[in-house]
């Protein structure tokens, strides 16, 4: 069981007991709000990018597989303003003053 923690990451769960979900770890990802996952590979957007990763069970660690640079448009605060990110930069998160 994946929980996002909103631009921030994913809480990960064993949750084949659901009286007992088991937390496995946290996968760090700024800037993401959501999954989904085909077969064994996890897409998740990360601000911008699309990024795929794999589950190593092995090793019970992930690796990144891809990259897809710039799919989304930048985030947008709650009330509706965008950012003005130079190049290279990319917003992850907004904050009340």
């Amino acid at each position: 069981m994946f929980i996002n923690d909103v631009n921030k990451g994913f809480h990960v769960y064993d949750y084949s007991d659901p009286k007992n979900p088991v937390r496995l770890q946290f996968i760090k990802a700024p800037g993401a709000t959501d999954l989904a996952i085909i077969d064994d590979v996890i897409y998740i957007n990360q601000a911008v990018d699309l990024v795929t990763i794999k589950y190593n069970s092995a090793t019970k660690k992930i690796d990144i597989t891809n990259r897809n640079k710039n799919v989304f448009p930048q985030k947008k605060s709650p009330n509706g303003f965008s950012g003005n990110p130079r190049e290279n930069e990319i917003i992850i998160d907004w904050k009340t003053n």
